[in-house]
């Protein structure tokens, strides 16, 4: 439920398309570093409340107690988050008009469908979504049974965290030089780069890492785009239809996002079990190597040019201009 009013504060606390994209910016940022607190904290929490032993190995009977207690403060430290959003952000955008009356499903579907740049939007993040997915999941399975070691996924995942905080940082700069749709496009273009090495050489420690750190940069900017353009996006639903709508805008796009990447784990599921994946095994079947190799190179690839095929038909920026010229047309008459 925090993600509605998450998703949506960004185009009410601003109608400024600058200051949008620095909310979003820096909500990335807070959500990587919150990630990299919440995973670095786990292990020693476990073992303030006595879930694991002085080697670092979980404490039979104990263990279920130290994850509760853990699971418990990170909970304190959401509502505490929560509380403080709650009470120091302000709604300074006001409504075209102050109609209470309740839109039924049917309204507010075809409002958000009636927008194309929504529903472009919406398939751009569907792309980002099952990307994440595609690059978080596969990855254990690539560092235990293609580099041999489990614990190469961490150093993995810290990569393309690190890369993802400086791409962020960055994004305010390459917006401003490339254009928001430019910028969108420049970030579709280094995902799919930095796979071609992967591709053709998957056993490559070198062509690994330059894949991670390539989709740290890519998904880290298509982050703060696609949020930016949900904030424009309701703008433009409400001088279309006089209701300002900005959960829904969110709401109808993250749970199509969702369905998504929860399909997409499925399918990552099935196809492992159909390559012959098995836990008991040490080494695995060729055929489940070229899996999870796939997973990670050549089917995220395909996703994000069907990215690229969406983000050439999308131009909020336009959208946002003719709005913006009918508003002082209006405003002059």
């Amino acid at each position: 439920m925090p993600v509605i009013p998450y998703n949506s504060m960004g185009s009410l606390a601003t109608d400024r398309d600058s200051d949008r994209r620095s909310i979003n910016i820096y909500r990335n940022l807070g959500g990587c570093v919150g990630s990299g607190i919440g995973a670095v904290a786990c292990l020693p929490l476990l073992k303030l409340f006595g879930g694991l032993d002085d080697g670092g190995n979980l404490i039979d009977g104990s263990s279920a107690r130290g994850f509760l207690c853990t699971a418990m403060v990170m909970g304190a430290v959401c509502i505490f988050g929560c509380l403080v959003h709650y009470f120091t952000t302000r709604e300074r955008v006001k409504q075209i008009s102050n109609n209470e009356e309740r839109i039924s499903v049917k309204a507010a579907a075809q409002m958000l469908f009636g927008c194309k740049s929504w529903v472009l939007n919406m398939v751009y993040i569907i792309c980002y979504g099952v990307n994440n997915v595609l690059i978080m999941s596969p990855i254990t399975y690539y560092a235990t049974y293609v580099m041999g070691s489990t614990s190469a996924a961490t150093t993995i995942q810290a990569v393309y965290l690190v890369v993802s905080i400086v791409a962020t940082l960055l994004c305010g700069p390459i917006d401003r030089a490339l254009g928001r749709k430019g910028t969108m496009i420049f970030a579709a273009a280094v995902l799919i780069l930095g796979k071609i090495w992967f591709i053709f050489n998957p056993f490559s420690l070198s062509a690994m890492y330059m894949n991670t750190v390539t989709v740290g940069i890519g998904l880290a900017i298509t982050f703060v785009m696609f949020n930016t353009n949900r904030n424009n996006i309701a703008d433009l639903i409400e001088w279309k239809s006089g209701r300002r709508i900005d959960s829904l805008v969110s709401t109808g796009d993250n749970l199509a996002a969702k369905l998504a990447q929860a399909g997409v784990t499925q399918l990552l599921t099935l196809s492992l079990h159909v390559a012959g994946f098995s836990e008991a095994l040490s080494t695995q079947f060729p055929s489940t190597i070229h899996t999870i190799n796939a997973l990670l190179g050549w089917v995220p690839a395909l996703v994000t040019v069907v990215m690229l095929l969406v983000l050439l038909k999308m131009d909020i920026e336009k959208d946002m201009r003719e709005m913006n010229a009918e508003k002082a047309a209006a405003l002059a008459q």
